[in-house]
């Protein structure tokens, strides 16, 4: 600062300057933070190099500039207090927040500063002085904290096993999760010690086994050990067996806390002693019994953490579990043609499912890129039956994407995860439903249309997505990609999902628009560069070729998972039967329209267009003696109720293994063979249910 020719300015000379002034002047450049002096009527501006850092890109402009002029976007917040300081008051702020230009872009910032208004002789105010310290960094800090400790009470509080935290020798409860607040029932432990919480474990040694944890800073841990506390303020005292862990947590070598973690194991407990005591066939029943208890836990667990994906999932398992078992029976029969063709089939279901569980659990969280050379229709297709999902009953997703796409290179899991950001944010416009259309082309882009980019001319691909939802406004437009940003209430956006699509296109090499009216729905576009080379593909070797075996069925398959629908097909053809395919529920009936006599349809029942139970009702009216059974990967209790299954129709629920499907179509065809003529007329056939 005093290289600046400090006589451009209009204060003129600093010779001529008033004393005071010239003495703050000497005290501003000589300290070690953020000065700003403001003085005159004019209300002009002089500062030292720590608050030229403050300034951004408005320095060395700012210097002589009138106050007003520099801090223009935040002068309503500023004049009340420069106006107080030019009347004689002081003002001390801590932490005061301004939405600012000062980098040619909006960024919130935090200030503390104390305005000090300065008197000439005769005890006028001449200008004011004011120390300033930014505080942006560390407020951002504090909210990532703050952030990531909710995201981890959310994680602590939300994990199946029960959890505390206590504090110091007391052990003082500071933490517990839901689990353990069910365990002990009615109290509220937060603040207490543990023998002030749980007076009726004393006696128990727990409490002597939690001093000693906390002395010897070693963990203790208890199996299957029982415990008898009250769990209801007035009923007796219950008995419970737990697993646990009592982990010291240690500061600088220190134990300064134990954290509990375990588990309610009361009912394998009682089934384990109640095996202790009957004999061999009841020690198997109990097994059982404690088998399908456990089994159901599980599924329910599953079930909560799934689910509306649990259909897609349950494909992706059936892709994985019907490639091992025609694996092993192919090794059997000395098989080894197109084995390979099963392994990547049942691999690429694996990584399918392991790619969607990740998406769902970690949207939020930005990884590093790993790119490859990717095709973009097949990511698009690949990715469609959870965008389906997502956008719910009352969205309409169309998907329009042409042949001869060319190649990218991209990380195909963001691409992904992007095109879900954007149809949740286009979904979300359309409270009372809509259309969202999603299509891609190929663009050679002219250096004038990527002005303002500082990307390349040449070849690029578009994916676009549109909506008919509410729209923007053009103040709402000029921030979707800032970060935080929402419009959305408290609780239903963090305002990452378009800042981080934009980071990742950007990253990509590519760029994104947002074109929104008010009332006109949004169109957001994707451009990623052309790849100069091709994404790798696997050729699948032809299914071996099979004879239909004396007593063979004419069969049609309706699935629109091309793994399941392979392996189903191929599974029939090794026992001899003639295999038709469709993949949608109209293709389906557009088969059955044709002139084949089809003994049996075996249909998902979650397809495309028309649903497997409607594809069934269809199908009875056009060949009255035609047997149905159908697959389907929602719940069994759903799917089973009594109006769905009409008469001639079987039900197997995904996933099933090879066996179990050759079974019940034998099953199904049995019945078929004992029939002499058509048993259900197409009357009586029950009226199409949709499966939610």
């Amino acid at each position: 600062m005093r290289a600046l020719d400090w006589s451009r300015n209009p204060l003129g000379e600093p010779a001529a300057w008033p004393l005071q002034l010239r003495t703050l002047v000497g005290v501003m450049l000589g300290a070690r933070q953020g000065i700003l002096i403001v003085w005159g009527p004019q209300q002009i501006t002089l500062y030292n190099d720590h608050y030229a850092e403050m300034l951004g890109a408005r320095h060395p402009a700012a210097m002589g500039q009138r106050f007003q002029e520099v801090w223009y976007e935040i002068w309503d917040q500023v004049d009340p207090i420069i106006s107080a300081a030019y009347a004689g008051e002081s003002t001390q702020m801590d932490d005061i927040a301004f939405e600012m230009l000062r980098n040619g872009y909006p960024e919130e910032t935090h200030f503390s500063f104390s305005y000090t208004p300065v008197r000439d002789e005769a005890g006028a105010v001449s200008g004011m002085f004011c120390a300033c310290n930014e505080l942006t960094q560390r407020v951002n800090a504090e909210r990532q904290v703050l952030a990531q400790s909710t995201h981890l009470a959310s994680l602590f509080d939300a994990t199946p096993s029960f959890m505390a935290v206590l504090n110091g020798p007391e052990h003082r409860f500071s933490m517990t999760n839901a689990p353990y607040r069910a365990l002990i029932g009615h109290r509220d432990p937060i603040g207490l010690t543990v023998r002030e919480a749980l007076p009726d474990l004393q006696g128990q040694f727990f409490f002597d086994l939690l001093d000693e944890v906390y002395r010897t800073g070693r963990a203790a841990v208890g199996s299957g050990t029982e415990i008898q506390f009250q769990r209801a303020a007035d009923a007796p005292p219950e008995r419970r067996f737990l697993d646990f862990i009592y982990q010291p947590l240690q500061t600088d070598a220190a134990v300064t806390g134990i954290l509990v973690v375990g588990t309610d194991v009361t009912d394998r407990k009682i089934v384990s002693l109640q095996l202790e005591q009957d004999n061999v066939a009841l020690a198997r029943r109990a097994e059982e019994t404690e088998e399908r208890l456990r089994q159901a836990q599980k599924m329910e667990a599953v079930g909560q953490l799934t689910g509306g994906i649990a259909h897609d999932f349950n494909n992706m398992l059936q892709g994985i579990v019907l490639p091992l078992q025609v694996i092993r029976k192919r090794l059997a029969q000395q098989r080894f043609d197109n084995l390979d063709g099963y392994v990547e089939a049942g691999l690429a279901s694996a990584r399918r499912a392991a790619s969607l569980t990740q998406r769902l659990l970690a949207f939020s969280r930005r990884q590093p890129l790993d790119e490859k050379v990717a095709d973009v229709a097949l990511s698009i297709r690949t990715v469609e039956p959870l965008l389906r999902t997502t956008c719910g009953e009352n969205v309409d997703l169309v998907v329009d994407l042409p042949t001869g796409l060319w190649p990218v290179r991209t990380d195909t899991h963001q691409f992904e995860s992007s095109l879900l950001n954007l149809v949740i944010n286009a979904r979300d416009a359309m409270p009372h439903g809509g259309s969202i259309r999603l299509g891609a082309a190929n663009l050679a882009l002219a250096a004038d249309v990527l002005e303002g980019t500082d990307l390349p001319a040449g070849d690029y691909v578009e994916v676009s997505l549109a909506d008919d939802g509410v729209g923007m406004p053009p103040e709402v437009l000029a921030r979707v990609f800032d970060p935080f940003f929402t419009t959305k209430p408290i609780g239903q956006g963090t305002g990452l999902g378009l800042s981080m699509v934009y980071g990742y296109i950007r990253q990509s090499g590519g760029y994104v628009t947002v074109d929104s009216t008010e009332g006109a729905g949004t169109v957001v576009r994707l451009r990623l560069p052309r790849s100069p080379k091709l994404p790798l593909t696997s050729h699948a070797q032809p299914p071996h070729p099979c004879d239909a075996a004396r007593g063979a069925h004419r069969v049609l398959v309706a699935e629109d998972d091309d793994v399941v629908r392979l392996l189903v097909v191929d599974l029939l053809r090794d026992r001899g039967h003639v295999v038709s395919e469709a993949v949608s529920g109209g293709q389906a009936m557009t088969m059955l329209d044709q002139d084949v006599a089809y003994d049996l349809l075996l249909s998902d029942v979650g397809l495309p267009g028309p649903n497997g139970r409607q594809v069934a009702d269809y199908a009875r009216e056009r060949r009255p003696g035609i047997r149905v059974l159908l697959m389907t990967g929602y719940a069994a209790e759903v799917a089973t109720n009594a109006s769905f299954l009409g008469p001639g129709m079987a039900l197997i629920v995904k996933p099933f293994d090879s066996d179990a499907l050759i079974a019940k179509v034998e099953e199904v065809m049995r019945e078929l063979s004992a029939t002499a003529s058509p048993t259900f007329p197409p009357g009586d056939v029950a009226p199409a249910h949709a499966v939610p």
